[in-house]
């Protein structure tokens, strides 16, 4: 049996929960993210299926931002974390990786900070305790041959949610009503070209900018999840790391659940890839955008558009719009609380 890599989006809401499954006997686990925390019992369900011999071993949890729909999940988990998973790591920016100190406030990210000390669980390990960002994060080795690339984000990033940090709202920040670019699309969609080319507005999110970003490196194949990053940060990553050439990318998790404001064409030049996989029920910021579609579309021939979702926001993809460039589409089987991409 050859080596396996596969990526489960599963379905939370309108967050992100990733669990890639890498190796052979045995095969090795990373979760990326937990989406809100009223989806957990999505995120055990899959979770508990990828047991052997009753346990479940991820080699990092990787927590990109403090945002509700990626870190709800994680608290929720935590907070009753099943005897049968063991963690062997946890990769998050808290407070103390921001600032020289460590304030504990009522705010989401120092609620995982607080978990991740009370429970004595290893944290930052691959990068020596110190803050998970493209500096410190020169190809991080996991066993079995995986091999992790840190693309965002930068000091600078997290230099501005440390100036940010103290005004985090607590609360169920999911309901924010902050990203809906998509909300007046109306199907179908106008001519190709018109979205192709369309300018979108940057993501100003400071949050989003410190989110992390990791391309996942395992034999011969290669897989970018970013998250909730900025484009701008991951093309100016891999264009340092990778000067003069397209990545090779097998598959993108695009980042913000397909906001239009977080892929840009330039981003996209510097990749050669034609698998886009979408974590969204966009149900409350109408994720995916139409102009990323078309974006995505436009980058590259017959592209495969993945959804973990099957809803009026993503399954209306499915129909190729009156003269759009022919793509395929994969959605999630009927009963299953994911989608499965095998790489």
């Amino acid at each position: 049996m050859s080596d396996l890599l596969q990526v489960k989006l599963i379905q939370v809401e309108h967050g992100d929960a990733i669990l890639v499954s890498y190796g052979h006997s045995p095969v090795r686990h990373i979760l990326v993210d937990g989406g809100p925390a009223h989806a957990l019992p999505s995120l055990l369900e899959v979770l508990a299926a990828a047991r052997v011999d009753e346990v479940l071993t991820l080699e990092a949890l990787v927590v990109t931002h403090y945002d509700f729909d990626h870190i709800g999940g994680i608290i929720a988990l935590l907070k009753q974390r099943p005897g049968w998973l063991r963690i062997n790591d946890i990769w998050f920016n808290g407070h103390k990786h921001l600032l020289p100190r460590d304030v504990l406030g009522p705010h989401h990210g120092d609620a995982l900070s607080d978990l991740i000390e009370r429970s004595h669980l290893p944290w930052n390990s691959a990068f020596v305790g110190k803050a998970v960002t493209v500096l410190n994060g020169g190809g991080i080795c996991l066993p079995d041959g995986m091999v992790a690339w840190v693309l965002s984000p930068t000091a600078k990033e997290l230099s501005a949610l440390a100036k940010q940090w103290p005004m985090v709202v607590a609360g169920d920040a999911d309901s924010a009503p902050r990203d809906r670019l998509g909300r007046n699309d109306s199907w179908p969609p106008p001519s190709f070209f018109s979205l192709v080319d369309k300018r979108s507005p940057p993501d100003t999110s400071v949050s989003n900018a410190s989110s992390i970003a990791l391309l996942l490196q395992f034999k011969h194949k290669q897989v970018l999840l970013s998250g909730d990053a900025h484009s701008e940060v991951i093309r100016t990553s891999l264009a340092a790391r990778w000067p003069g050439q397209k990545l090779v990318v097998d598959l993108l998790k695009v980042s913000h659940h397909g906001s239009q404001s977080n892929t840009s064409t330039a981003m996209l030049g510097h990749v050669s890839c034609r698998r886009f996989a979408i974590s969204t029920n966009g149900r409350i910021h109408a994720h995916p955008d139409q102009a990323l579609i078309a974006r995505l579309i436009g980058s590259t021939s017959n592209a495969e558009l993945i959804f973990n979702y099957r809803t009026p926001s993503t399954a209306k993809w499915k129909q190729r719009p009156l003269a759009w460039p022919k793509y395929i589409t994969l959605y999630p089987g009927d009963d299953d609380p994911f989608v499965n991409i095998v790489v």
